[in-house]
């Protein structure tokens, strides 16, 4: 895989989630500067470096919000539904 001088190339399965990032910034985050909140069920050693690549590639500050190795993906799930009619996250 190449990349552009300085720049960190997008691990593969970062690929997928780049064009939802897209999506949700172009429907509007409102900010001065642009940035995502994007739930994330993952490890941090898996999630992050495929934020971080994504967020030194396009300028967009990512918030993630992760779970608790104990909760993991129940506890997200709870939160979304929680949040149904105020979602608070963009991804």
């Amino acid at each position: 895989m190449s990349s552009k001088r300085g720049q960190t190339p997008l691990p593969a399965a970062g690929k997928g989630v780049c064009p939802l990032l897209l999506a949700a910034i172009l429907t509007g985050c409102g900010a001065d500067t642009p940035h995502v909140v994007l739930y994330v069920s993952a490890d941090d050693h898996i999630a992050r470096p495929i934020v971080k690549a994504f967020e030194d590639q396009s300028g967009i500050r990512v918030d993630m919000v992760a779970d608790t190795e104990q909760k993991k993906t129940v506890g997200l799930v709870r939160r979304l539904l929680a949040e149904k009619d105020n979602p608070q996250a963009d991804v």
